[in-house]
């Protein structure tokens, strides 16, 4: 049987907060630059009018960082980190292939081992794990994750060269 619950506006309205002084945070807080082991966690396609280029595709890729120290330094669960794919396409709407073509869904593909040229879907990215660099993003007052600025296998090929 499906439970029902009613929203009382009244009783909402009379809650009491109690901060025990400690005032809410105001800015988010990023998962520091560096590189991380990471699960794709959810895909979100849209379409963006351009100036330059017409309506143009995108997936929206959000990553779940899982080292537990950065866990723990953000007291977040899951923190999270995005990367933006756009996509380039053929006029029938295929992806399009070949040199300086989608060259970011490449490296994703290559990351989590599906960049063999056989046939895949964006289902099976879904909790796909690879490594990714993040970087603080461009927008910092307006964005809500991580950028992700680099995916790879393993953690030596996200990393700068000067790391290595």
């Amino acid at each position: 049987m499906a439970r029902s619950s009613t929203f009382n506006v009244d009783e909402f309205l009379q809650t009491t907060i109690n901060p025990e002084g400690q005032p809410f945070d105001t800015k988010i807080s990023f998962v520091e630059d560096g590189e991380y082991p990471a699960e794709i966690m959810a895909l979100s396609k849209r379409t963006v009018e351009t100036d330059d280029r017409g309506d143009r595709e995108l997936v929206e890729v959000t990553f779940n960082i899982t080292d537990p120290d950065v866990q723990e330094k953000m007291n977040i669960d899951e923190p999270r980190a995005r990367m933006t794919i756009w996509l380039d396409n053929e006029s029938d709407g295929r992806l399009s292939l070949g040199r300086n073509k989608n060259v970011r869904l490449g490296q994703l593909l290559t990351a989590v081992g599906l960049n063999t040229g056989k046939p895949w879907s964006w289902g099976q990215l879904l909790h796909a794990t690879c490594w990714v660099r993040t970087r603080e993003p461009r927008n910092a007052e307006a964005a809500i994750m991580t950028d992700v600025a680099m995916v790879g296998r393993d953690r030596g090929s996200v990393e700068r060269a000067s790391r290595r």
